[in-house]
């Protein structure tokens, strides 16, 4: 059981799946996630450019809408 998985089809997003991966593993609640990286994109080059800022669309509740089901 894991947080999350991703599935990385281009090498160029492999940086910003990195990225994702290890927000989603350390927020909250620490957990596993998954990251599936095909062979054919392990053999592959790119560019590295680790991103600085990522956005992501979360669940953030507040403690009235956890009350209030």
């Amino acid at each position: 059981m894991c947080k999350t998985q991703f599935s990385v089809k281009n090498v160029g997003d492999l940086a910003l799946t990195m990225k994702k991966a290890f927000h989603i593993a350390k927020t909250g609640r620490p957990g596993p996630v998954l990251v599936d990286i095909p062979k054919d994109i392990t053999k592959q080059k790119c560019k590295f450019e680790y991103p600085k800022e990522i956005t992501m669309r979360s669940y953030s509740p507040t403690l009235k809408d956890i009350q209030d089901k």
